[in-house]
């Protein structure tokens, strides 16, 4: 009996860790798909390989293929060929193509946000303490447990953590340069954007 609470024990902390790299990774992971992304090509890729890979994906959510769906799973697809397309008409001209690398770049080189670091700070943190006292619970030692937190594991966690974040956020002058900057980028490119497709625009 005791063995076999000895392995939940063991497995409890494995999960804990497990839980807390599984945030980490996926928080550090940019849910924002970029226009290759969307067209599965990389940067890379020529015009011929973008023009196969939107007739490629385009067909495949065309409206026209998509009738006798119900109404949910019409109205996403829809969705996902609107940016389709949307990927397609910006790569596959040329300068709009390089503009937007260049806006790519900028926002790739930029300061994860802030509310991803507080996020597995938090989680990490709250996965510890629950195994810290299960554990506690466990041998029946939980002032043991508390000591052994608070003068051996807590110390490592504030230096970790304090290193961390005066990493992750930047000095507010750095921090409004970028946004700045970033913001002034958007727009050049909304508006080079916009006068393209009107000359482009047939009269």
């Amino acid at each position: 009996m005791r063995l076999t609470a000895l392995a939940a024990a063991v497995l409890f902390s494995a999960f804990a860790l497990l839980s807390i790299y599984l945030i980490v990774d996926s928080s550090q992971s940019n849910v924002n798909l970029t226009h290759y992304e969307v067209l599965h090509i990389p940067p890379t890729a020529t015009p011929d390989e973008i023009a196969a890979a939107y007739r490629s994906l385009s067909l495949q959510v065309h409206p026209d293929k998509t009738q006798r769906m119900p109404a949910h799973a019409r109205e996403a697809s829809t969705r996902q060929f609107h940016r389709i397309s949307e990927a397609y008409q910006t790569l596959s001209n040329e300068p709009t193509r390089r503009d937007y690398d260049i806006h790519l770049r900028m926002l790739q080189q930029a300061p994860p946000p802030r509310r991803h670091f507080w996020w597995r700070y938090v989680t990490s943190r709250l996965a510890l303490l629950l195994t810290v006292t299960f554990w506690a619970q466990f041998l029946g030692g939980l002032a043991c447990f508390t000591a052994f937190y608070e003068y051996g594991v807590r110390p490592v966690l504030l230096r970790w953590s304090g290193r961390q974040l005066n990493a992750s956020i930047p000095s507010p002058q750095k921090e409004a340069e970028l946004l700045e900057a970033r913001h002034r980028l958007q727009t050049q490119y909304n508006e080079q954007v916009a006068h393209r497709r009107q000359r482009t625009r047939p009269s």
